[in-house]
């Protein structure tokens, strides 16, 4: 049984369709549109139901208003009434009452509480611009108030069909059709007209032809029409100003397509003019409506524009019809544009209320826009087809070429197969699980070996892969809960968290521990819904074992080599320092009386070194000793120390078999060289000799043999290039270019040198992870892609100075000043330059965002600074101003003063003994 409207007979008028609108069975849609009760004067107490309706008026929805009251007065806001009355039958049912109030603001009560709001700009809300916005509501009693509350620029609340009471679906395509068809679709379309505009502008550019100019003006001037009242949109401009501003496009659009139809027709230059003109003028009036809105005005150019467009298209229908005569292609302009012409004509109908149904406005528009596009990419193409036809010489002998090119493709074909033949055949474990992780009966014969076991089919996947690993609950359960969330979901969603899967487990299967490779995929249904999970297996256990020996065996050699030259190796020395300094620190160490600072600064030194010399395992230890002594400063106690206990044991243990090794080489090598006679190493032996020959008779004899346990300063820059690498290659950045400007024959005491060694160390890695800037940032800056770093070392002026400097970002005085305040270190209101710079060599400031291998400690600059000490140096900033400006960025320029003694320069004591 249909439902049926039936008009109250008797209080108000009979021809008063909401004073009772009956609804018996809902099971088609409910037509509401007539006459229904209104009222301009706005007050709150209008949506409550017993709210008396006497002095309200009818008014035809949809329709306008500008005739209701007949003062023609302009009003935006109107109150409508309908008094709902409900079978026993549809109680409890949920239904739909869908309206199209076009891009207004509006409210929607029942039995006077609101259920539907949009007010304008909301994040969190669908403005449903031009769309029908459909409200449901659930049938409680047999009698239901709607009242609607619509504020509107357009003089025309309830503004078009449909208007209906609707039964509620979960999917419901007549809903959908008009939400798309009035929304997403014009959406759609503004950018595909913008950008083909967009190309054919580009085609002008390089072509000169007017006519891309034409097809490309228009192709952007529709945009404003069907994009301003779109959604995306409103959440940055008002509704009100889209609304506006929307309108020109309709201007523009006429406009194109007259100026399109005379390149059909002889151009008429004072028309051309003119309707460029009074279009220009009402875009200039929308605009200007924007800054002050006046209603009167708005109605008047609203209206006007429709009938203005409508003649201007007219005049190019005019135009085409006469160029058909001489090219057949006008016809398929023509077409669009009497479909603008009949539908700009129903939407002046609608306007003026006239009629009651839906704006056609979009597809008229778009056919006028379409037929343009059409014609002018046909000229495109067919001027594209001649060009190419002028190529059909090199193509006859690019032939040869092709052949060629071809025959090599099906070489490289048959290799690929080939490829994915060998591929296919290796020794891999591969098996699969449906949507409840069970394990299903295809698998390979590999995994039976891979996982020691034949029962694999049916079993639970997580039991059966990861029964006995080293994976933590947490990482278990993580992986499971991203399997469950994938499977039956879109591929899409596999991959977005397949982040969270094992890659690498270590594995204890029958009493051996096994190293395995894990790949994952999913197997998807024919919807791209995952459906299965397809796993990898890979007995990695060789490789990895391999990898770890190949590492000792380099460390191992370079142990040697560095043994058998006989130089002051930095490897070795550090080593020896490392674990000198680590013993002494861990011999008297107790928890309560623990100089944790000291330990964590060695720790940090010791990890950076390690990692600049690649002892990957030594840097690890030193990384997590770290780690638990960050715990302990936090909060000192006998538990968290016992924690930092086992962690430096185990570096100790590390630098104690490093040691061994080292010790045990240089024995061997002294029994070889005591067997010889000669106890000494022979570059020792010569470089005596050349010094006694060069001390004749006094001279500076006491400075030489001091100068005897001096190393040449060009052995503390040695290898930084390499060194630093791998570390430059892990943040994504170029290797930096060195500039050493070292004065000739200067030594300098060795401790001290290795004490410098240090510092540069610290001072490269902060300058790789902080300062220096990635290729493609340095690229937008001027500079070259690879960081510029310049070590100076001279003996001058009385004092040995070392000064470094790079080129990247530089200090961030703004950012180090806050993060010192927060520390207590300074003032927020700290002007002073040293002052802020002060900060970063405080233990444990850092300005990194996050903690990594290589910084975030907040220890290198505090080593620094301790080291300066330590030889009695001095520090000092160059080219940096005393104040801090506006600009808060200044250059990494360090110099440092050390005292004259721990440097020698060789040319100079030589040239007295000459």
């Amino acid at each position: 049984m249909l439902s049926r409207a039936v008009p109250l007979q008797a209080e108000t008028s009979k021809s008063c369709f909401s004073c009772r609108i009956e609804v018996e069975q809902l099971d088609e849609a409910l037509n509401l549109e007539g006459a229904w009760l209104f009222t301009r004067d706005d007050r709150p107490e209008n949506a409550l139901p017993e709210t008396s309706t006497q002095d309200w008026v009818l008014a035809e929805a949809p329709g306008p208003w500008n005739k209701i009251y007949g003062d023609k007065q302009n009003f935006n806001i109107g109150w409508y009434r309908g008094n709902f009355h409900f079978s026993e039958a549809m109680l409890g049912q949920t239904v739909v009452f869908y309206v199209d109030a076009y891009m207004s603001k509006m409210d929607v009560y029942l039995d006077g509480k609101p259920i539907f709001e949009r007010s304008g700009q909301e994040t969190h809300k669908k403005y449903f611009s031009i769309q029908p916005v459909p409200i449901t509501f659930q049938v409680t009693k047999p009698d239901h108030v709607i009242t609607l509350r619509i504020n509107t620029r357009l003089m025309t609340g309830i503004y078009q069909s449909p208007f209906q009471l609707r039964p509620f679906k979960v999917y419901d395509p007549f809903i959908n059709f008009f939400q798309i068809f009035c929304g997403e679709l014009r959406y759609l379309f503004a950018y595909i007209f913008f950008w083909t505009g967009a190309f054919f502008l580009i085609l002008f550019a390089r072509t000169r032809y007017p006519l891309y100019l034409v097809s490309g003006l228009t192709g952007i001037g529709i945009y404003p029409f069907y994009a301003m009242p779109n959604d995306i949109a409103m959440k940055y401009f008002d509704p009100d100003t889209l609304l506006v501003l929307h309108y020109p496009g309709i201007g523009f659009m006429a406009l194109g397509y007259f100026l399109f139809s005379q390149f059909f027709k002889s151009a008429n230059r004072k028309a051309s003019i003119a309707y460029i003109t009074i279009i220009m003028l009402y875009a200039l009036s929308f605009l200007y409506l924007t800054f002050d809105f006046h209603m009167g005005f708005f109605q008047i150019a609203r209206k006007s524009l429709f009938i203005v467009s409508f003649a201007i298209a007219t005049h190019g229908v005019i135009n085409c019809m006469h160029g058909f005569k001489t090219d057949k292609r006008v016809a398929i302009a023509i077409v669009g544009q009497i479909f603008f012409w009949m539908c700009s004509g129903h939407d002046i109908l609608l306007a003026l209320g006239l009629i009651k149904s839906t704006s056609l406005i979009f597809v008229g528009t778009f056919c006028g826009i379409f037929s343009i596009m059409l014609i002018t990419t046909q000229l495109f193409a067919e001027t594209f087809i001649d060009n190419k036809r002028l190529l059909k010489k090199v193509e006859l002998i690019n032939e040869g070429l092709e052949k060629t090119v071809q025959e090599r493709t099906l070489n490289l074909l048959e290799k690929t197969q080939e490829i994915a033949s060998i591929l296919d055949s290796l020794p891999e474990g591969i098996l699969e699980a449906d949507r409840d992780l069970k394990t299903l009966g295809n698998y390979s014969q590999a995994v039976t070996g891979i996982l020691g076991t034949e029962d694999i089919a049916g079993r639970d996947l997580f039991a059966l892969v990861f029964a006995s690993c080293n994976l933590t609950p947490d990482a278990l359960a993580q992986a499971r809960s991203v399997l469950d969330m994938s499977l039956g979901e879109s591929r899409f969603t596999f991959e977005a968290n397949k982040g969270g899967l094992p890659t690498e487990i270590l594995a204890e299967i029958q009493g051996k521990k096994k190293v395995l490779a894990i790949g994952w995929s999913v197997i998807c249904d024919q919807n791209d819904n995952a459906d299965k999970v397809l796993v990898t297996l890979n007995d990695i256990t060789r490789q990895k074992s391999l990898e770890q020996e190949s590492v000792q065996l380099r460390l191992r050699a370079r142990i040697i080599e560095a043994v058998i030259d006989g130089s002051q190796s930095r490897l070795i020395s550090l080593i020896r320092q490392a674990h000198r300094n680590m013993s002494s620190f861990w011999s008297t160490a107790h928890w309560s009386q623990l100089d944790s600072t000291s330990v964590y600064r060695e720790l940090h030194t010791l990890k950076g070194n390690s990692r600049t010399f690649e002892l990957t395992e030594l840097s690890n230890l030193c990384h997590l000793a770290e780690t638990e002594l960050a715990q302990f400063k936090k909060e000192p106690n006998k538990q968290n120390f016992v924690s930092v206990d086992s962690s430096v044991t185990e570096v100790l243990k590390s630098l104690t078999n490093l040691m061994g090794f080292i010790e045990g080489v240089s024995k061997g090598i002294d029994g070889v060289r005591q067997a010889q006679g000669q106890a000494l190493h022979p570059q020792i032996v010569q470089d005596m000799k050349h010094r006694l020959e060069a001390i004749k008779d006094g001279g500076p004899i006491a400075d030489m043999l001091q100068a005897l346990t001096y190393i040449n300063a060009a052995r503390i820059t040695e290898g930084l290039k390499d060194t630093f690498r791998p570390i430059a290659k892990s943040l994504g950045k170029e290797e930096a270019q060195f500039h050493e400007v070292l004065s000739p024959g200067l030594l300098v005491d060795a401790s001290f040198a290795q004490s410098v060694q240090d510092m540069l160390g610290h001072l490269v890695r902060n300058s790789l992870d902080h300062g220096i800037e990635k290729p493609d940032d340095r690229q937008r800056q001027g500079k070259s892609t690879q960081g510029q770093i310049t070590i100076e070392l001279a003996l001058t002026d009385g004092a040995l100075r070392m000064r470094y400097r790079d080129d990247g970002s530089g200090l961030d005085l703004n950012l180090i000043r806050d993060k010192g305040a927060q520390a207590g270190l300074c003032s927020a209101t700290e002007t002073g330059t040293a002052k802020i710079l002060e900060c970063i060599f405080h233990s444990g400031f850092t300005t990194a965002r996050q903690l990594t291998m290589i910084s975030g400690r907040g220890v290198g600059m505090d080593v620094i600074q301790n080291e300066i000490k330590r030889w009695q140096g001095q520090l000092r900033w160059v080219n940096h101003p005393s104040q801090v400006t506006e600009m808060s960025r200044v250059p990494f320029d360090l110099e440092i003063l050390f005292p004259a003694r721990l440097a020698y320069q060789l040319a100079a004591h030589l040239s007295q003994v000459a």
